[in-house]
């Protein structure tokens, strides 16, 4: 398997400002995934932020790894998700979908945004 490949010609202020888009778009997905965890199309119920929660919070650690190779910041992403979880009303979200539904958005994106740097 190949070893991934880190861009090193960039200045420390480019890092930076990826890292605060990054977390910017983490915090924004997660807040519209509790939001719209109670999805419904018609009678159905359609839980749609569980599978994008684990894909995105994969896209935004990945994306992490190309500017940085400490693992701690790597997961800057997911930390702003779990923080945009608690500010879109997670206790809320709990309360209305119920608390399996709301375990499996948490576990999902925590899956996603751990995945990355599990593999390797």
């Amino acid at each position: 398997m190949t070893q991934p490949s880190y861009r090193e010609d960039f200045s420390r202020g480019e890092v930076i400002q990826a890292f605060i888009w990054l977390a910017a778009f983490a915090l924004f997905s997660a807040i519209i995934q509790v939001a719209y965890l109670d999805a419904h199309l018609g009678q159905l119920p359609v839980p749609w932020p569980v599978p994008a929660a684990f894909a995105f919070n994969l896209v935004l650690t990945k994306a992490a790894r190309l500017w940085t190779r400490s693992r701690a910041l790597q997961l800057a992403p997911l930390v702003a998700w779990l923080a945009g979880c608690g500010l879109g009303g997670w206790t809320v979200a709990s309360a209305s979908v119920g608390l399996p539904l709301s375990a499996c958005l948490l576990v999902a994106g925590v899956a996603g945004g751990v995945w990355p740097g599990a593999r390797g």
